[in-house]
């Protein structure tokens, strides 16, 4: 949870940059087709798609730190059957979605926390009281950004319940 990881932090004297939406989650596609009238269709097949696949948890195991010069990305390797079928389902339903890593490249993780570069291995090292250790979760919620600004939220089988 993310109050942990901000618990530690302020333990180890650091302080994660605040954003907006910075919450745990992992991106399964990136840039889908923004035509809101089309909305409803790609839910209900983003639901068929998760109803299929069933990925109900996820496995956290190795710590990574993905670096850019402004900013790292703390966050943890994800394991669960299906996942990687799943984004591969959804890169070929939407063939216009503008994902970068289409062809290759994309690695799943849970991102935890932006931080200040040079703070982060701080954060990861391990302590007597904190070691770092694999943990199975289950999944909470999908979400289907809209192109005009909605969130619907999704179960893990697909069913609509909430827009925020």
């Amino acid at each position: 949870p993310e109050h942990l990881v901000r618990d530690q932090a302020k333990h180890k004297g650091i302080v994660p940059p605040s954003y907006a939406n910075d919450h745990n989650h992992v991106t399964l596609l990136y840039g889908l087709p923004g035509d809101t009238h089309l909305q409803e269709e790609l839910r209900l097949r983003i639901a068929d798609l998760l109803r299929w696949h069933r990925v109900l948890s996820v496995d956290l195991t190795a710590p990574a730190l993905f670096v850019k010069p402004d900013v790292h990305t703390l966050a943890f390797m994800v394991h669960a059957d299906h996942l990687e079928d799943l984004r591969q389902e959804l890169l070929e339903t939407f063939p216009a979605a503008a994902d970068p890593y289409r062809h290759g490249g994309w690695v799943p993780h849970v991102t935890l926390s932006h931080l200040s570069p040079g703070t982060a291995w701080q954060l990861l090292e391990p302590t007597k009281a904190h070691r770092w250790y694999p943990v199975s979760l289950p999944v909470v919620s999908f979400e289907l950004h809209r192109a005009d600004g909605a969130v619907e939220v999704l179960t893990p089988l697909g069913d609509l319940t909430a827009y925020r």
